[in-house]
This record gives structure tokens, sequence and C-alpha cells, in this order.
């Protein structure tokens, strides 16, 4: 009788087991990602994610990005949903599958809700999606909310926001930057005032203007070649400058833009102007024999603007 009572509780533990078994794997089954997770294992499922240039990537990813991941992210994940990547918006959270049923998914229900209601996503006191935001999601969730469609299969969504990045100044690396040269820049703008400036305050490299001075010669300009590397932009319009000026002016190689109207330069001395191999922009009078310089130029890639001889002032 005992050795029959000892079949009886193994035959029980054993159908126990077996039942558990199915119960567990029936819920695992159920649970879609685990379902997912066995089916990868199995080899009989891709895994699931986004591709690098999909439309979510570049479009849908960014809004979740900006409005949820706070609140279902890695670190918290309220009502246990996650977004913060495209397996885990798939799956969805407590309340189930947020993404079915386009217009009418949960996820679009949620983010049409006041802001002031208690289910509205992002909640009450932050920046809700725009109105194109919200077109980019919808537009998303119509075509399935995939993961592989590329951005050329919705043409018509929304243009990319223009995205204003503010770059942190690093004075010291500004300061050293402009160091070599501080003295000459401090000298020359104390005795040439108003006229020796940098480009940007973020930036060691120059501009020179002289339309302030009543009187500015080519010995004057020869001062300025102590900082001649960092010169980029230059304008020497309505000065007293000739001919010899121009060895000075090609000892500034890193001209970009330069202006010499009414000037005492001819149509000979400008002609070395096409040394200058860093010259975009040049600006200069109406002269004669000025047309073969304007062509090797232009030819060179710089932008020539020809302007009418004005009254030149008497130095």
């Amino acid at each position: 009788m005992l050795k029959n009572n000892a079949i009886s509780v193994r035959q029980y533990f054993s159908v126990v087991g077996l039942l558990s078994l199915i119960c567990i794997s029936t819920l695992i089954w159920q649970d879609a990602q685990s379902k997912q997770f066995i089916k990868e294992l199995a080899g009989i499922a891709q895994p699931l994610k986004a591709v690098e240039d999909s439309f979510y990537q570049d479009r849908v990813a960014v809004i979740f990005d900006k409005y949820c991941v706070a609140c279902h992210g890695e670190n918290k994940a309220k009502g246990h949903l996650r977004m913060d990547s495209f397996r885990h918006t798939v799956f969805g959270g407590k309340s189930g599958d947020m993404l079915s049923g386009g217009d009418n998914s949960l996820l679009i229900q949620r983010m049409s809700l006041p802001d002031e209601a208690r289910l509205a996503m992002p909640p009450y006191g932050r920046d809700r999606q725009t109105s194109d935001e919200m077109k980019v999601i919808q537009m998303w969730l119509s075509k399935g909310a995939s993961g592989t469609l590329p951005e050329q299969a919705f043409p018509d969504a929304p243009s990319k926001p223009k995205v204003i990045e503010f770059v942190e100044v690093d004075k010291q690396e500004i300061k050293n930057a402009r160091s070599p040269l501080a003295q000459h820049v401090h000298q020359l703008q104390k005795h040439y005032p108003y006229t020796l400036a940098y480009v940007a305050r973020t930036s060691a490299f120059l501009s020179l203007e002289t339309n302030f001075l009543t009187k500015f010669t080519d010995q004057d300009l020869v001062a300025f070649e102590v900082v001649a590397d960092k010169l980029v932009q230059l304008d020497l319009s309505n000065s007293q400058i000739t001919g010899k000026a121009i060895d000075s002016v090609l000892k500034m190689k890193n001209v970009q833009q330069l202006v010499l109207t009414n000037t005492r330069l001819s149509a000979e001395s400008l002609g070395r102007l096409t040394q200058l191999t860093e010259l975009q922009r040049l600006v200069v009078s109406d002269i004669p024999g000025i047309e073969s310089l304007l062509n090797d130029l232009q030819q060179l890639g710089t932008k020539v603007v020809k302007v009418k001889q004005g009254h030149q002032k008497n130095g």
C-alpha cells in the first residue's frame, strides 16, 4: 500500500509540474516581448529594431526623445511603457499596444488630450507636440509604425525643423589663439582708432577698415603687415594708397574680402591681386583697363563687383 501511495505522489507531482509548465509556457507565449524573444532565439524572426536611415529613426524617434522619454525611458517607465527604443515602443506598456489603429491609436489619443487631462502625454506643465510633429507621428502610424521604411516613403511629411546649435565658447582657447599678436593688435587699435577689429568674438582673425580715417597711405598699410596672416577682411576704400600698397596687400595672404574703391590704384597694379589665392570677393572702381583683371579673377573663382568711380578724398 505504501508503494502504491508513493507511485501516486510521484504521479501527482508529475501532473502538477506538467500543468505548471503548460501554464507558464502559455503566459510567456501570450506576452508579446517574450514571444518575440523566443522567435528570435529560434531564428524564425528577425531582431525587432529600427534601421539607421529609417523614417522612424530620422523623424519619429527625435520627437519621442523630446517629449516622451523623460517619463517613459530606462530610468523611469510610467505604466511600464518605454519609448526610448523602437523595440520597447512597439511592445507598449500596462495599457497595452500604443501604436495600432492609426489616428485611433492609444498613442494619438493620449497625445491629443487637453493639457490638464490626467492621462495627457506629455503631462501638464510640459511642452506639447507641434502640429507638424503630430502629423509626422500620424503618418508613421498610418504606414504600420515601420522601423525600416525610409524617409522617401513619406514624401508629404512636414519639412525637418531647422536646428540651431549654440556652441559653448571656450574663452581660454580664444585668448590663446589671439595671444601671439595681442600686443600688436592693441598698439594698432590705439594708433589707428576704429579701424582694426576681430571678425567675431570667437575668432582670432581680423578685419581692417580705413573709412574712419581722414588720411590713410601706403606707409600706414605697412604698419599692419605685422598682423598680415590674420587679416581676412580688408576695406581700403577712399584711401590714399597707390600701386606700392599692393606689396603689403599681397602679404595678407588670407584675405577673403577686399574693397578697393576710390583709391589711386591703377588697373595694372590691381592685376597682381590674382596672387591672392584665398580671395573670394573683390569690390573695385570702374577704371580704365579694369576688364582684363575682372576676367582673370572671375576665372579663379573670385566674385568681382565693379562700381562707379566716386569722388576721392584729398589728402
